[in-house]
């Protein structure tokens, strides 16, 4: 887990598959694992945002929790590389 957005976001293997969010979780919604949740409310996140199927009632079936966000990391395209950081000689705009 990370601090992003005020909140946290949950990695697999590098990729962020959910959000941790006033106090709820929040599973990616990709088409490859749309049929493996189909009972799960969608919500957005933030108002405005995509919708993300809440995954509350997963936190007390742990097995299954894994395995969906197994099946999210796999069907989520590798992270974009970051740019590296370019160093600044003065620090100063002239």
């Amino acid at each position: 887990m990370r601090r992003m957005f005020g909140e946290y976001g949950v990695y697999v293997d590098g990729k962020v598959v959910a959000f941790c969010a006033d106090n709820r979780l929040f599973l990616k919604l990709v088409p490859e694992t749309m049929q493996l949740l189909p009972d799960l409310p969608r919500q957005e996140l933030f108002p405005g945002s995509k919708p993300y199927a809440l995954a509350d009632e997963l936190l007390d079936d742990p097995q299954r929790l894994h395995d969906l966000l197994l099946a999210l990391e796999r069907a989520l395209p590798p992270p974009k590389p970051k740019r590296p950081r370019t160093k600044s000689t003065s620090g100063r705009r002239t």
